[in-house]
């Protein structure tokens, strides 16, 4: 699928997912390296919010775009 092909909301979807990923990446790293206690609880609970963001939250944000695409995919087959 071409960069036009794309809607905003896929792109913006897609974008959210690859921060949070990072984001993810990059806190988990920095719980691995060891960090003084006080930014330890802080990280694990930044983690834990992203990790919560991705599993959770964003699927819920973009449910009824997808569904409604699904939808209209339906729509256009029949």
């Amino acid at each position: 699928m071409s960069e036009a092909e794309f809607s905003g909301v896929s792109w913006l979807h897609d974008k959210l997912k690859s921060i949070l990923s990072d984001r993810k990446e990059s806190l988990a790293s920095g719980i691995a390296n060891g960090v003084p206690l006080e930014e330890y609880r802080q990280m694990v609970g930044r983690y834990r919010e992203t990790d919560r963001m991705l599993g959770t939250t964003l699927p819920e944000l973009f449910h009824e775009f997808y569904q409604s695409e699904d939808d209209d995919l339906e729509v256009l087959d029949e």
